[in-house]
């Protein structure tokens, strides 16, 4: 006899494994909230596409056949591990299973991920990895399925990647606490023109940003000294009595402690921080949840003192066109 596994149901497996487990057809029913004669006709269901008598049955007891026994060892283990299976999924679906991969510019994940993985209480059942990289090392982690998505400078376009603005951000000066420059009111390029100026390396999304500001004096355009990172950036701007000019983000990075970060006047560049996706590939419910963490911690970075977070996440979703729009906030400085 050839079996037809799509006549079986995972209902008529449990009703069997309940009759199995009590004895009783009555008792079987009143454990599965259904009527007897449901359960019945569920049973002899079964047993008809199985081809076998599954229980002995008199009138007044229900035993397993030989071949029922035998069958219901495999029923335990299928329905367990369905089981099993079914807590993984509202697990992952209630955020208390799963596993993310995130890329970004340091000071994103330091300023922005960070606090929303911490909230979400990584353990062995919850699994988070987050990778820092430049600009093209995000792009190319987001295209190749790497990671989640990535959070990083919006400065360059991708056809096969969706772009969702996140905060932008004022370019200012760094300065060391207590520098006496930090004593003015108010703050100009000309007041660091004699300062050596530590800028980052050349394929760094704020280098780029930086050197397309015509506007903008030379030597802060290129630099004195070029630092591969932000802590030897920070480590030289106090050796050397320097300055560095920076997103507002960046400043908030813990290697920049001791360090004061303050618009200039003069200064208008901004840089727009973005959301990186592959198009067509949906969040999971742990990247989704993040997402929404991100957006939420944005919008508090914009309500601190300062000034130089200039505005949030905005609802609409996903905008095309960014690297035009970074363009033209950042028309560079205003004489």
């Amino acid at each position: 006899m050839r079996l037809r596994p799509n006549n079986l149901s995972f209902r008529q497996l449990r009703a069997f494994r309940e009759v199995a487990q009590t004895g009783a057809f009555n008792h079987a029913a009143r454990r599965l909230s259904i009527t007897t004669s449901a359960l019945s006709e569920s049973i002899a269901q079964l047993e008809e596409t199985l081809g076998v008598r599954l229980f002995e049955r008199t009138t007044r007891s229900v035993a397993l056949s030989d071949a029922g026994a035998g069958f219901l060892v495999d029923v335990e283990a299928i329905l367990e591990r369905l089981d099993d299976s079914l807590i993984r999924v509202a697990d992952i679906s209630t955020l208390r299973r799963g596993r993310i991969a995130v890329a970004g510019a340091p000071s994103a994940l330091a300023a922005i991920v960070m606090p929303c993985v911490a909230r979400l209480r990584p353990g062995p059942d919850l699994q988070v990895t987050l990778i820092d990289d430049g600009e093209q090392g995000l792009l190319r982690r987001v295209r190749a399925g790497e990671v989640d998505f990535a959070i990083g400078a919006a400065t360059a376009e991708d056809e096969e990647i969706m772009v969702t603005p996140l905060v932008r951000e004022r370019f200012g000066v760094v300065l060391m606490k207590g520098d006496p420059l930090l004593r003015k009111r108010r703050l100009s390029l000309a007041h660091v023109a004699d300062r050596p100026c530590v800028t980052l390396t050349r394929d760094t999304a704020i280098t780029r940003i930086l050197q397309s500001v015509a506007e903008l004096p030379a030597r802060a355009r290129q630099g004195d000294i070029t630092a591969s990172n932000p802590g030897l950036q920070r480590m030289l701007i106090e050796a050397l009595n320097g300055y560095a000019l920076l997103p507002a983000i960046v400043a908030l990075h813990p290697v920049f402690a001791g360090t004061t970060f303050r618009l200039l006047e003069d200064l208008a560049t901004v840089r727009l921080l973005a959301v990186f996706r592959r198009r067509r590939r949906e969040p999971s419910p742990l990247a989704a949840a993040l997402l929404t963490g991100m957006r939420a911690e944005a919008a508090r970075l914009v309500r601190q003192p300062g000034g130089g977070i200039l505005s949030g996440p905005t609802p609409g979703g996903e905008e095309e066109g960014l690297v035009a729009q970074a363009t033209g906030d950042r028309t560079g400085a205003r004489r």
